[in-house]
């Protein structure tokens, strides 16, 4: 199901493999997505009238053109503060290559060992960085239950936290949320005993899930929340990250 959230994506990277993974987990999130195999071609898209990009996502490794080539391109063609550059990488860049993107004000780095729901998240908060604003939080990826009822008349539904931070989470559904409608919302985290109870306005969405794909949903800001359940998630985010796990991956093995 496509929203009116639907953003235009090129993906720029030499590995096919990559661009039809990469390209299939955001086509199920509802955006569209035109790929280029080097650096030439993605020059030429986005140079072209014709083609919307929302959102660049750059390999920094390829023939003819590298992802640097297209960069100075756009740099002299006043696109990059048109349109937003995520870089992919296969290794950790190194201090002076982070350095380079920095001075063109490029910050937004990720290695191909992404999850799914870690992709689709970064992709988001670029896209939707003004409707979100939870950039300043650690985000974690999760799979944790969640007990919702959307607006004041609506039925119990359950859905699964996929993403969460002291300010908001990511929620996947079966039912489709209507942007800029309200939540009531309770959930447990691993490990806390406490039930959380809190309230959200939906800020962007890519539809209901019709199928068995587990990365459609819709970013849920908090509007009311306890200051102590804010600090239980914030430490529980910041736990988890210390230990380099996701939560839930057990329950799923």
């Amino acid at each position: 199901m496509i929203t009116k959230d639907r953003k235009d994506i090129l993906l720029a990277d030499d590995a096919a493999f990559f661009r039809n993974k990469l390209s299939a987990i955001l086509a199920e999130v509802g955006h569209r997505v035109r790929s280029a195999a080097n650096g030439a071609e993605a020059i030429e898209a986005l140079d072209d009238p014709s083609c919307r990009t929302d959102l660049l996502i750059l390999d920094l490794q390829m023939p003819e053109v590298d992802g640097f080539g297209v960069i100075e391109w756009m740099y002299e063609n006043d696109l990059l503060d048109k349109v937003p550059v995520l870089i992919v990488t296969g290794v950790y860049e190194n201090k002076e290559v982070l350095k380079k993107l920095s001075s063109f004000e490029i910050t937004d780095v990720m290695t191909k060992a992404f999850t799914p729901e870690q992709v689709v998240c970064q992709v988001n908060k670029i896209l939707f960085e003004a409707k979100t604003d939870i950039r300043k939080e650690e985000r974690l990826p999760v799979s944790i239950p969640v007990d919702f009822v959307q607006d004041a008349a609506g039925n119990m539904q359950t859905g699964f936290i996929l993403n969460i931070t002291a300010r908001g989470l990511f929620l996947h559904s079966r039912m489709k949320l209507e942007q800029d409608s309200t939540l009531r919302m309770r959930f447990s985290l691993p490990g806390v005993v406490n039930l959380i109870e809190a309230a959200g306005v939906v800020r962007w969405g890519s539809g209901a899930a019709k199928t068995s794909g587990l990365f459609q949903g819709n970013g849920v800001v908090f509007t009311e929340i306890t200051e102590d359940d804010q600090e239980l998630i914030r430490g529980f985010v910041n736990r988890e990250h210390a230990k380099g796990s996701t939560p839930g991956d057990k329950a799923r093995a």
